[in-house]
């Protein structure tokens, strides 16, 4: 997957300019941040979810032991 990542997705042709980097000095031009957590309440919304979908797994894997040592 590495070797296909570098053919299909990396540009070899071009080198990158030399800079600074952006962890001292900020990058030119204007910046912004998308994306990120949402917001309080849609994290809940999340962990909610994962943990019933757990809770559901957990059930049915219990379920099929139990109905895996009756029949033996």
């Amino acid at each position: 997957m590495a070797r296909q990542t570098d053919k299909s997705h990396l540009d070899h042709d071009e080198a990158a300019p030399a800079t600074h980097g952006a962890l001292h000095i900020p990058a030119p031009g204007e910046g912004a941040v998308h994306g990120g957590r949402h917001g309080r309440r849609r994290m809940a919304m999340r962990r909610t979810a994962v943990a019933a979908a757990l809770a559901g797994a957990a059930v049915t894997a219990g379920r099929r032991m139990v109905r895996g040592a009756a029949a033996a």
